[in-house]
Parts: structure tokens; C-alpha cells; sequence
């Protein structure tokens, strides 16, 4: 029993090379995928997987937020030697929508790809590009996450709140 799931294991890009074999279609387009992720949450978190056969490739995944936050984002391509491989892969924040962006917030391209971007605001459309060329035997796949956190208060606005509070108790006593 040990010894198959060593075998297993060893042998994982290649079971993987099979079973993408099987459901490759060769010669098929790759479609511009755009997917909506709605309207997201500070502590929500979400993966995305892709496999892309042969050819270039641009996915979409639109967002909102409900409040003002700050989204962390990764990705990574999967390669298996030149069996399943991505070249040029690049992970973009954009604000706006897929039809029409209007401003890049943030990008990074490689293998490996992480993006943190601060001050998204309710009311806007964002989405997050992963864009690539699909160049193994058996097309490609990519991994990746986002997270979305509150934007805390900055400290001096805390201090000069908190100045003008004991300056408005001082005028208060000092009437009375």
C-alpha cells in the first residue's frame, strides 16, 4: 500500500498530463472567461483555478465592496515542466469594468505573482485580470486567492478627534 502511493505521488505531473489529455480539445479557443464575484465583504476570501488549454488567455473576475478595504491578491502557474505551462503570466487589478477599465491600480507578473492594494471604495467596480499565454503539451492552469480587509482609522485621525473632543468638554465646563 505504501509503495503505490509513493508511486502515485511520483508520478503526479504525469497522472495529471493524463487526465488533462483526455479532456484537451485540441485546437480549442481559449474564451475570454469573465466571472462575477458580486459584492464582497472585508474578511471575505475566495480561491480561483483555472486550466486553459493551448493559447493566450484573459480572465476577468468582477467585484464590489460594501464598505472601504483593502484586497491582497496572489496567483501562481502551475508548471509542469513543458507538460502544463504558462508563459507571461500576469495577475492586474483594475478599477472599472471588464468592458471598460478605467485605471490599473496594481500588477505583477511571473510565476509568482501577489498584489496588495489599499483603498477600494463602495460604489466602484473593480476586477482582478489573470492574463497569460498557455504554451505546454497539454495547455496550462493557474492557482490563486484574494482577501479583502477593513482600512483602519490612520492614528492621527484618532489624535485629532480625540483633541477636539477635550477641547470641546473644556469650552463646555469653562461656559458653565
Amino acid at each position: 500500500m505504501n509503495i503505490l502511493i509513493v508511486l502515485a505521488r511520483g508520478c503526479a505531473p504525469l497522472l495529471l498530463a493524463a487526465v488533462l489529455a483526455l479532456t484537451v480539445r485540441p485546437g480549442a479557443a481559449n474564451a475570454i472567461l469573465v466571472q462575477d464575484l458580486g459584492v464582497l465583504d472585508p474578511g471575505d476570501s475566495g480561491l480561483l483555478f483555472q486550466y486553459k488549454p493551448s493559447g493566450s488567455f484573459e480572465d476577468d473576475y468582477s467585484f464590489e465592496v460594501s464598505q472601504q478595504a483593502e484586497i491582497a491578491a496572489a496567483a501562481l502557474s502551475l508548471n509542469f515542466s513543458n507538460l502544463v505551462h504558462i508563459s507571461n503570466f500576469a495577475l492586474s487589478l483594475f478599477e472599472g469594468t471588464p468592458s471598460s477599465p478605467s485605471n490599473l491600480l496594481a500588477s505583477g507578473s511571473g510565476s509568482v505573482v501577489a498584489l496588495n492594494f489599499g483603498d477600494l471604495f463602495p460604489g466602484e467596480d473593480y476586477f482582478l485580470r489573470a492574463e497569460g499565454d498557455s504554451d505546454g503539451v497539454f495547455g496550462g492552469s493557474y492557482l490563486g486567492g484574494y482577501s479583502l480587509s477593513a482600512v483602519p482609522l490612520p492614528p492621527a485621525l484618532v489624535l485629532f478627534l480625540s483633541a477636539l473632543g477635550i477641547l470641546a468638554l473644556g469650552r463646555y465646563f469653562r461656559r458653565s
